[in-house]
């Protein structure tokens, strides 16, 4: 978004109820956009606010897809509804910040040649699997909205989704202004929504010139660069085994442990080849850039037993042994080694980074791995 196109957004803004911080600047340091601060700023302070009651609120009496139903369609609706008005629409100071599809068709995976998603599946069959399945739910969202409002163009239903995706905050949709701040896992701000106002509060002292970010959350480092479309090597970054790799209900040894799991953990399930395949679908399960978070230690434990009581000791070697398999796994599909960083297109420049960082994450917990050998 240029500096013009911001001013306009923010005086938009802040005739409907904007707050943000007198010390909080909008600008460019080498080329990328982001908020700054102008002098120090003490941690719990209110850095910005936008009242709810002046964003897009559809009507949620739609029956949604069950296979959509992290998406919020309604919300598409509205929101593709009021593009296609322009500046006719009552919220066009938040629709003045939407990334255009010509300028997402430079990097978005959405636009991803059939030549660079086979180049993709050589250095991982998993991105390559990530962005393809990714593609396919987005022309299922246009497909399902358009089904709704059969008057949509397509493409201005697809231009909404990809600004939701990248840009939304989750319970109430895309926030003008409050959106610019980037994200840092390590970094980032509070952001939160007390049913009147979306938030963002520092949870740190800053000074005088750096940067403020927001929290997107732990996400897999894969999915962050699909949704987001950027991958920083710099950042704090995090895999989720479990949701990468599937396994099947018959391969459970205990009795019961499949409904075991069900009840205690978020799984998710899927037909392939006759078997049923599930997969846990909760980033709490997490592979950090030193160890496995308790609660993915934990899971393990519970796929294991089948919720049977055993005692820690006899536990740890099987947990360890399968730890380490979950490591192989994900050690066998990055590939990227394969081919060199200056023969790829620019699209797939941060998957070549981003797998290079995942190696060194699945090398750490290895290590880990050896260093809780008894």
């Amino acid at each position: 978004m240029s500096t013009e196109v911001f001013c306009q957004q923010k005086q938009w803004a802040s005739a409907h109820g904007l707050f943000l911080h007198e010390a909080v600047e909008r600008k460019a340091v080498n080329g990328i956009y982001g908020m700054y601060a102008l002098r120090d700023i003490p941690a719990n302070t209110l850095l910005a606010s936008f009242p709810a009651a002046q964003l897009i609120r559809p009507k949620r009496d739609r029956r949604i897809p069950a296979e959509l139903s992290d998406v919020d369609l309604p919300y598409l609706l509205a929101t593709a509804r009021e593009l296609t008005l322009g500046d006719d629409s009552a919220f066009s100071g938040i629709l003045k910040g939407f990334e255009p599809l010509e300028a997402m068709q430079q990097y978005s995976t959405q636009f991803i040649s059939e030549a660079e998603l086979l180049l993709l599946r050589s250095m991982s069959p998993t991105a390559y699997s990530w962005v393809k399945n990714a593609n396919e739910k987005a022309e299922r969202v246009v497909a399902a909205v358009c089904a709704m409002d059969p008057s949509l163009d397509p493409q201005v239903v697809l231009t909404v989704f990809l600004n939701y995706k990248s840009r939304s905050f989750k319970e109430v949709g895309i926030v003008p202004v409050l959106d610019q701040f980037n994200h840092s896992d390590r970094l980032g701000n509070e952001n939160s929504f007390d049913g009147e106002r979306v938030q963002v509060y520092t949870r740190q002292s800053y000074r005088a010139g750096d940067q403020l970010f927001i929290s997107y959350g732990h996400k897999d480092l894969l999915m962050h660069a699909i949704h987001y479309n950027y991958f920083d090597p710099n950042g704090t970054h995090f895999i989720e085994p479990a949701r990468r790799i599937f396994t099947p209900v018959a391969s459970l040894t205990r009795p019961n442990a499949f409904n075991h799991l069900q009840k205690k953990y978020k799984l998710q399930t899927l037909q392939h080849q006759g078997q049923m395949l599930f997969f846990l679908n909760d980033n709490a399960a997490l592979m950090t850039e030193q160890a496995p978070t308790l609660y993915l230690t934990q899971y393990l434990s519970d796929s294991l037993t089948g919720g049977q009581s055993v005692a820690t000791a006899q536990l740890q070697s099987p947990l360890l042994q399968t730890y380490l398999q979950m490591l192989d796994a994900l050690a066998a599909n990055n590939r990227y080694r394969s081919v060199q960083r200056e023969t790829l297109p620019p699209r797939l420049l941060r998957f070549y980074d981003l797998l290079q960082k995942e190696e060194l994450i699945i090398q750490a917990n290895r290590n880990w791995v050896l260093e809780n050998v008894a």
